[in-house]
């Protein structure tokens, strides 16, 4: 099958700034695809809408440059000019929704992408704020992508129920394929009973990973390991992604680790420790579209902890590869399981071993690829 991979920004730049998307296009390859790389189509005519984003953000409103009408039909005229230039495409892939709004082709075209712009809006704090006229003209371009697309794949149930209700499109439409875990590692399955006996054994260790701290819910962490101490058990906290502020009778428990860079092996060898040895990955997120660091912890048979909101729940299996509250008794019932778990190692043990199964089951991405490849064939086929 010979794709269009179609992407606004380098190719060169995926690994580091889009993993997702680079894992993607490297599933097409592994697949045995010929790949045509559509990239890096910015211009300075993008670039003069950024001076646009400015002056309104001096104004307190939030505006996103690549989403404002002009730009993203100009970019859709980019890349058609560059499609018609391919011979015998018989799919065009996109990972995102700017690069194929406004296509004139008939060539099928597969999305693959996180949530709906509908999602977005009034969820995270960068898309609050925004004028009326940016959010009509985003719920436009996103919904003409979605009404281009033969097929439409996301990673959770929730941006399925939000892009087929806002944008009155058939859940026939519609594929779930969670994203895996985007690190080129994971527990070793030889030593699990080795690596669950020794976090038994060693006192209760929390992991956060991530570089938002207030989004990820970093008050609520802090909440929960107040209680913690109240009720006198010891734990510790690793932070690894950001070094927040610590409150000063938390201090001794808590470990800053900074920012790991996977792509350094000190760094990466770290992150991995830290998962191998941690008890739960704690991160309760305000808001979130899917939570690829919960695919990366089960990766590592840890157990993750988290909120009912957005993507989290197609990620996180309550009581199989961990647990998702709301946000009303978040903090009593992530410290009543915490606890529960810690003091019940036979329980613990079989979370672990049910964490590893939702891993080997769905979140590592040889089944992704092969639920991409029935995917593909069926819209090439039909």
């Amino acid at each position: 099958m010979k794709i269009a991979f179609v992407t606004y920004y380098p190719e060169g730049n995926l690994k580091s700034h889009h993993a997702v998307w680079y894992y993607i296009l490297n599933s097409l390859k592994e697949l045995g695809h010929e790949v045509v790389v559509i990239d890096d189509l910015k211009t300075k005519f993008h670039q003069l809408f950024s001076i646009k984003s400015r002056i309104l953000n001096m104004f307190g409103f939030n505006h996103f440059n690549l989403m404002d009408n002009p730009v993203t039909k100009n970019i859709s005229k980019i890349v058609d000019e560059r499609l018609n230039k391919i011979d015998g495409l018989d799919l065009i892939f996109a990972p995102g929704t700017i690069e194929i709004a406004y296509l004139n082709t008939c060539i099928p075209i597969c999305l693959w992408t996180d949530t709906p712009f509908v999602g977005l809006v009034d969820y995270y704090e960068s898309f609050k704020n925004l004028s009326t006229k940016f959010i009509l003209n985003g719920i436009k371009f996103d919904k003409s992508a979605h009404e281009k697309a033969q097929k439409i794949i996301y990673p959770s149930n929730w941006a399925i129920e939000l892009a087929s209700n806002n944008y009155n499109l058939s859940k026939d439409k519609f594929e779930l394929i969670n994203f895996p875990a985007t690190i080129d590692n994971h527990i070793d399955f030889n030593k699990v009973e080795q690596i669950v006996e020794n976090r038994i054994n060693k006192k209760l260790k929390l992991l956060f990973v991530g570089i938002e701290w207030e989004r990820k819910g970093g008050n609520y962490i802090i909440s929960v390991l107040n209680r913690l101490k109240e009720k006198n058990f010891d734990f510790q906290l690793d932070i690894a992604g950001i070094s927040p502020e610590i409150p000063d009778n938390l201090k001794k428990n808590v470990f800053l680790h900074g920012f790991l860079n996977k792509k350094d092996p000190i760094d990466f060898n770290k992150l991995c420790s830290l998962y191998e040895e941690a008890t739960f990955l704690f991160m309760p997120s305000l808001a979130e579209t899917y939570g690829l660091v919960f695919a990366e912890a089960s990766a590592y048979g840890l157990p993750s902890i988290s909120s009912k909101t957005g993507g989290i729940p197609s990620v996180i299996i309550d009581k199989r590869n961990g647990f998702t509250f709301e946000f009303e008794d978040l903090e009593e019932k992530a410290v009543e399981t915490i606890i529960y778990y810690k003091e019940n190692p036979l329980a613990y043990k079989n979370l672990v071993e049910s964490t590893i199964k939702e891993y080997k089951d769905r979140l590592n991405w040889e089944k992704a690829k092969s639920k991409l490849e029935i995917i593909l064939n069926k819209i090439v086929n039909n």
